[in-house]
């Protein structure tokens, strides 16, 4: 109860200071004169930049000074000393970045985001553009950790001015901090409401609750975001098709035996609960949501056929793709036959006229015996190789997977890139629902490479992309 208080006025208590100073035995053990390399190399690995508690206090506080072995030192006078080093050190004919490089990041953890919130707040900027600092928080929260990972929620709230108290009512039944910080994550996400498309392309381990699968369960611990920062990416708002009908769509449930409809089963009196399509079949409860965020990323569906081994059940984790544009362009044409000879009745025994009509039947026949003429355009295939990231994924034999991309199969500029596979689901009007199972990076196979890079893997002919995809 009183950690629960003191954590919703942190805020304000770092606000109302006049100063923070930061005081980390890495940093007190040099002095300020120390070369300038030293100081940006310890500011940006020291415990007070690699924890998440002590982002507010750089965040929240007026002023930040680092305490050195004889003197503070300010964010802006550290930014001064890296940019005058690297000039320096550049006239001198050693282009060296890294200092500079390092301070700046610091910093802008603590006068970018600050920028944006501030913005939002005097109206400058909608409340409806605050989820551009998602990315933002997740280059900054990247290298940090903290020991309760329901926390992290807690501070990212009072760091971006949202209600503090609105998370920590967020707590599990279960008494678990790992479900604690999913239901904290998937509230953030809802108040944010929209995001680039891009996000699903990512290597983070995603939440489990459903309609929100293609989202991290926490932005800690990544050396990198690549969340939404892709080139040209659209931004959407998380979308809820609670309301509509799903098209007389029917989900196929193998290990139960059943199929169910869910248009005359499912509707909103008959179990639809919090933006999730539940029921209980022979003890078991199945879920289906009908949330999630629009994609319009080219995908292709892929089924596994029974008997081809399945290696990604292996310890390989991968397959291979084959992609054929033109599948097969063919026109055929077939001369139209002559008519028959015409009939002059009683023909007169006269060898010219008699060879006419010998001849014109002949040409006939062999008109109509004429072999089909057909054009084949040159079939050209393209193979990739998908590296599946996690192995806890169950896959199963003859179902419909999709596997969405940043680039679609073919383009000969992008030979690697990242990918979203997903189980086939539930889909209103144009849309398909594909359940968000993990990522994947997927390599184009050169000509160069070894037969051992696909020998033994399934190979998945793949057709026509869609890009109508909500995934959940």
């Amino acid at each position: 109860m009183y950690k629960d208080k003191s954590i919703k006025s942190m805020r304000e208590i770092y606000q109302d200071c006049v100063a923070v100073l930061v005081i980390d035995p890495w940093l007190a053990s040099i002095p300020s004169t120390a070369p300038v390399s030293e100081i940006a190399c310890r500011i940006y690995a020291s415990g007070w930049s690699r924890r998440l508690w002590t982002h507010q206090e750089g965040f929240l506080g007026r002023d930040v000074f680092y305490q050195f072995q004889d003197r503070p030192l300010s964010f802006n006078e550290v930014d001064e000393l890296t940019k005058e080093y690297e000039r320096k050190m550049a006239v001198k004919g050693y282009p060296i970045t890294f200092p500079y490089t390092a301070s700046s990041k610091t910093s802008f953890y603590y006068t970018g985001i600050k920028n944006i919130i501030e913005n939002i707040r005097e109206g400058r900027f909608s409340k409806d553009d605050r989820w551009i600092i998602y990315k933002h928080l997740a280059e900054s929260l990247g290298h940090r950790s903290t020991t309760n990972v329901d926390d992290e929620l807690l501070c990212v709230a009072s760091v971006i001015g949202l209600d503090v108290g609105d998370y920590i009512k967020h707590k599990s039944e279960k008494k678990s901090r790992e479900h604690t910080a999913e239901l904290r994550m998937q509230a953030f996400l809802e108040e944010l409401g929209r995001f680039h498309q891009g996000i699903i392309f990512n290597n983070y381990r995603r939440l489990t609750t459903p309609g929100f699968r293609w989202a991290p369960v926490s932005l800690l611990g990544h050396r990198t975001s690549g969340l939404g920062d892709i080139e040209g990416s659209k931004d959407s708002r998380i979308e809820d098709y609670s309301s509509q009908p799903m098209n007389d769509k029917h989900v196929e449930l193998e290990s139960l035996g059943v199929k169910i409809n869910l248009t005359k089963y499912m509707t909103k009196s008959l179990g639809l609960n919090e933006h999730v399509v539940s029921i209980v079949l022979n003890n078991k409860s199945v879920k289906l949501p009908t949330i999630g965020l629009p994609v319009d990323y080219p995908g292709y569906t892929v089924k596994f056929q029974k008997g081809s081994g399945l290696t990604i059940d292996m310890a390989e984790r991968r397959f291979v793709l084959k992609y054929s544009p033109i599948q097969s362009a063919v026109s055929a044409f077939t001369a139209p036959s002559l008519p028959k000879a015409p009939s002059f009745g009683k023909v007169p025994t006269i060898k010219g006229l008699r060879g006419l009509g010998k001849g014109t039947e002949q040409v006939a026949q062999q008109v109509e015996k004429a072999p089909v003429v057909t054009d084949v355009a040159e079939v050209v295939s393209y193979r990739y190789v998908v590296y599946v990231a996690e192995n806890d994924v169950k896959w199963e034999y003859d179902r419909a997977y999709a596997i969405i991309l940043q680039k679609p199969l073919g383009d000969s500029g992008h030979r690697e890139f990242l990918a979203m596979i997903g189980l086939n689901s539930i889909g209103p009007g144009s849309r398909t629902f594909v359940q968000s199972l993990c990522s994947a990076v997927v390599r184009a196979v050169k000509p160069n490479d070894s037969y051992k890079v696909t020998a033994g893997l399934d190979v998945v002919d793949v057709g026509k992309p869609k890009n109508n995809w909500v995934v959940t």
